[in-house]
């Protein structure tokens, strides 16, 4: 259970305001407009279930502490971590913590207290407890609020926290009116029982202190925010200054300005004059909140000068690929960050000297009018800019030393992906047959890959994505860079990986299986159906058919010329792989799975004697194969070879071709398909003068073999067309839904501003969604609706946060989306969805770029839209939900979430009438 709420939502608690103190009165802090509790009297952990119990009265509770236990904490963030470092287990003694702080209110009225844990919270204010919530997992800003009615002055607020497995222990509160705006006259200080400590507000600010290479040394930039609380007496001016000191550097003053919070920021240029280290420090009245070391290394520095103005040289004619720019950009960017960073490895300069060789071997390359990668071999780090955020994304290369040897001959290459928490430098190393762990210390791979005469990529995948969509798009991209800057053989491109590696090489192979010659999947988990979080799962009507079309296992059959070598530990619930093993073997495909009596990690043991790469490496797409099976439950993956599907019969089941050649006549069956193309030059390697055809037994006309064949069926018969049928204003490839197909083009998040007590609501969603999940390494741009352009809305798909009253943007399109918006209700298919907290998330034919999408996050009021945060994995088209959609936090699917309704939008993006439709047991409020 998620939660536990007294009076959730809207509990009003009339509480007596308790005498000040001399103490509370002359260290008062303030909030900042964010407003979060961020400095406690704390005291924890407790071990003793007993004496920390929840139920009995708040004062005993806080009386059984000894007094000299409880100490000041203070955290830089919104949230406090209580158990950093620590992850709960079932068997554990309960682990609890106290916090506890006085509230000075300024005139009497209803506050809003929003809370947030990962554990357990119950919170107390005047020895009453106003509310109890539960989150073993995640913590999540703004989660939950209770209102309470509080008289003018000031009010004791205890919290107890209690730390639940697995999760760590985490901790946010903050303040507010109930239209959500930051109350004035608000006030917190610690109890009049509070250790006596030394000024330690640089505790509850967020320091940033950044230094990047300059001509004379480094410039430096500093600065200090705060989303909590701030001492009041920073409302008068404060002085903030960067200072320097080293072993032979007096202490000098670098920047300084006297100025109330909040301070603007400072910036310093550095000479490099002394090899010696130096220390940065960004001070509040002389206390120091940040310190940065720096080691000038004037030499280094010198050449990395000189080496970057020779780049910046270059003319634009230079044999510079966008990717070999993109290159440069990430080697450039990396040798600054090693200038700046604290020596703490030994081998720093070493590593340094290298790069820097390695910068200058390839400017001079470039400056000879030579392609500057085209002699290289060995571990090459390249990037290129993604098309997605604008962000350099880096892959490394194997390229073997036959490569330089052989210029007149293309070569194989083989994707490597890499499992959760590893990188792309480590995914080199394991399959060079090098035991490695995550984050290894890998500057230089010493072991050369076996089966040398293939080129290895490891793409980065987005961080943790792994077979989701930007992590698909990632690989493809990858290959696509590595072809344009490398001769690679196009049809004898692979792929392999481990663990969520594992997963891409298995999904990736089989939604673009003219793309890759085999695939080696090691410990991957292809059936989202079995997976532990869906299994056992509560399904909503709509679950079913979205799992099954979106399930890689049930697109088997379009592996009929992608061979597979599957490796799977026989401790690992092998049967994940299994399942596709024992369909190929089914269907007569080339499939090996090889079960070893060992855990998860199988990768050692496969990659072991580059046998695995040698095989893959070996192996080829056939050019013109004389038969195609395409099974897919998406027009995103809507071609193999040469057929294309144009037009799904029913988008909720699975369509499947299967095609076949023999000399000139083609025999074609279908399952669930109203429209295809068959690429007839593609079909031999000599072009087919005239092509007989019989589709599902009904024999065609003869037609020339020199041009595309266009197929529609129509009245159950099929017939030739001039063209596929017009799909303006249809779901087709790339504009099809359901949510998640959003990731696979760019887009802009807006939130509205319209409304001040939804502004803050919005954005906080804005930033939730900018994100694809918590282990993604991608944060798309995001916008207010205030700063939006009208060539922010074409030509990438629109993210709208927040109902047509708070956003301008959607109020501009609301006559245009399917979804209609009243003060206490919405209504979508018909159908009336009434409560302050319903919500609505939905993907739709974009009404400002018809080949875009557009998404709406949207509630009644700002508690709906808050809930759009809360979304699993796996959503169709559309989802309307209430305040149960935050019983949990991401996951796979919906349960233990409750939706109101959920479903797709018709083959013209119409509403399905939800008028009459039957709502389960599962929904039933």
């Amino acid at each position: 259970m998620r939660w536990l709420a007294l009076g959730w939502l809207l509990a009003l608690v009339a509480l007596a305001p308790r005498p000040s103190t001399a103490a509370d009165d002359a260290a008062r802090w303030s909030p900042t407009p964010e407003g979060f509790v961020n400095r406690w009297l704390a005291t924890g952990p407790l071990t003793d279930p007993a004496g920390a119990g929840p139920d009995g009265p708040v004062d005993a509770l806080v009386a059984a502490v000894p007094s000299a236990s409880w100490r000041v904490l203070a955290a830089p963030g919104p949230a406090l971590d209580l158990e950093p470092a620590r992850r709960a287990r079932k068997r554990d003694p309960t682990r609890v913590h106290l916090l506890a702080a006085d509230l000075h209110v300024a005139a009497p009225g209803t506050y809003r207290l929003r809370s947030s844990v990962s554990g357990r919270m119950d919170l107390w204010v005047d020895g009453v407890r106003v509310a109890t919530s539960i989150d073993p997992k995640w913590l999540v800003l703004d989660d939950r609020h209770v209102d309470v009615d509080l008289a003018a002055g000031r009010h004791e607020v205890v919290v107890r926290l209690e730390q639940l497995p697995p999760g760590p222990l985490r901790f946010a509160l903050r303040v507010r009116t109930p239209d959500n705006q930051p109350p004035a006259g608000l006030a917190w200080s610690l109890p009049a029982a509070a250790p006596t400590v030394a000024d330690d507000a640089c505790a509850t600010l967020t320091p940033t202190l950044t230094a990047a290479p300059s001509p004379a040394g480094f410039t430096v930039h500093g600065r200090l925010a705060a989303s909590g609380l701030v001492p009041a007496a920073w409302a008068a001016p404060r002085r903030v200054a960067l200072t320097l000191e080293g072993p032979a550097t007096p202490s000098q003053l670098l920047a300084a300005h006297d100025a109330p919070f909040p301070w603007p920021p400072l910036t310093a240029d550095l000479t490099a004059d002394t090899p010696d280290p130096v220390t940065v420090t960004l001070r509040v009245d002389g206390a120091p909140c940040a310190t940065l070391q720096l080691r000038p290394r004037p030499d280094a520095l010198a050449r990395f000068h000189a080496l970057t103005a020779r780049l910046d040289a270059l003319p634009d004619a230079a044999p510079l690929t966008a990717g070999d720019r993109a290159s440069f950009a990430l080697l450039r960017r990396r040798l600054a960050a090693l200038l700046t960073a604290p020596d703490a490895a030994p081998d720093t300069a070493d590593r340094l000297r290298r790069r820097l060789d390695e910068l200058d071997a390839l400017v001079t390359a470039a400056e000879a009018g030579r392609p500057p990668w085209s002699d290289r071999t060995g571990v090459v780090t390249r990037a290129y800019v993604s098309e997605l955020d604008g962000q350099l994304r880096p892959y490394v290369l194997w390229v073997p030393p036959a490569y330089a040897r052989r210029p007149d001959r293309d070569f194989p290459l083989v994707v490597a992906s890499h499992g959760l928490g590893y990188s792309p430098e480590d995914t080199l190393r394991i399959t060079a047959g090098v035991p490695t762990r995550p984050g290894d210390d890998y500057d230089v791979l010493t072991t050369p890959i076996r089966h040398a005469r293939a080129l290895v990529v490891a793409p980065s995948g987005y961080g943790d994505v792994g077979h989701r969509p930007p992590g698909e798009l990632d690989v493809l991209r990858v290959v696509d860079e590595v072809r344009a800057a490398y001769r690679v053989d196009p049809r004898g491109v692979s792929i392999t990986g481990f663990s969520l590696g594992g997963t891409v090489a298995f999904t990736a192979a089989l939604h673009h299986p003219d793309r890759f010659a085999a695939a080696a999947p090691l410990c991957g988990y292809p059936n989202i159906q079995t997976a532990t979080a869906v299994r056992g799962a509560r399904k909503h009507p709509w679950e079913g058919p979205l799992l099954a079309l979106k399930d890689i296992a049930n697109h088997v059959e379009s592996g009929l010329h992608l061979p597979l070598r599957i490796v799977h530990g026989r401790r690992d619930g092998p049967f994940r792989s299994k399942g596709v093993a024992d369909r190929y073997a089914r269907l007569g495909y080339d499939a090996q799975l090889d079960v070893p009596d060992l855990g998860h990690n199988v990768w050692d043991y496969a990659y072991a004697d580059g046998k695995l790469l040698g095989w893959l490496a070996s192996r080829r797409v056939p050019a013109h194969p004389a038969s195609v099976r395409l099974r897919t439950g998406s027009y995103r993956y809507d071609r193999s070879h040469w057929v294309r599907l144009d037009v799904i019969a029913d988008p909720l089941r699975h369509a499947e071709v299967d095609a076949r050649r023999a000399g000139a006549r083609v025999t074609v069956r279908t399952t669930n398909v109203a429209a295809l193309t068959l690429d007839a030059p593609r079909m031999a390697a000599s072009p087919l003068e005239r092509l007989a055809l019989v589709v599902d037994g009904h024999a065609l006309p003869e037609r020339a073999g020199d041009a595309p064949l266009h197929l529609v069926r129509a009245d159950g018969a099929w017939a030739f067309a001039d063209a596929p049928p017009d799909a303006r204003g249809r779901k087709r490839h790339g504009v099809s839904g359901p949510l998640d197909d959003l990731w696979y083009r760019p887009f802009v998040v807006v939130y509205g501003t319209r409304d001040p007590a939804q502004t803050e609501a919005n954005r906080l969603t804005a930033e939730a969604l900018r994100a694809y999940s918590p282990w993604a390494d991608l944060r798309m741009p995001v916008l207010a609706d205030t700063e939006v352009r009208p060539d922010d809305l074409t030509g990438r798909g629109v993210v709208l946060v927040g109902n047509p009253a708070s956003n301008a943007v959607t109020a501009s399109v609301a006559d245009r989306l399917p979804v209609r918006f009243e003060p206490d209700a919405l209504t979508l298919g018909g159908r009336r969805f009434a409560g302050a907290d319903v919500g609505v998330s939905l993907i739709h034919s974009s009404p400002f770029d018809p080949d875009q999408y557009v998404v709406l996050h949207a509630g009644v009021t700002a508690e709906g839209t808050l809930s759009a945060r809360y979304l699993p994995e796996h959503v169709p088209d559309f989802l309307v939900y209430d305040a149960r959609m935050r019983a949990e936090f991401w996951n796979r699917v919906l349960d233990p979430r409750v939706a109101l309704a959920g479903g797709f939008f018709g083959p013209g993006w119409e509403a399905p009438d939800l008028r009459d439709a039957p709502v389960p047991a599962l929904l039933e409020r």
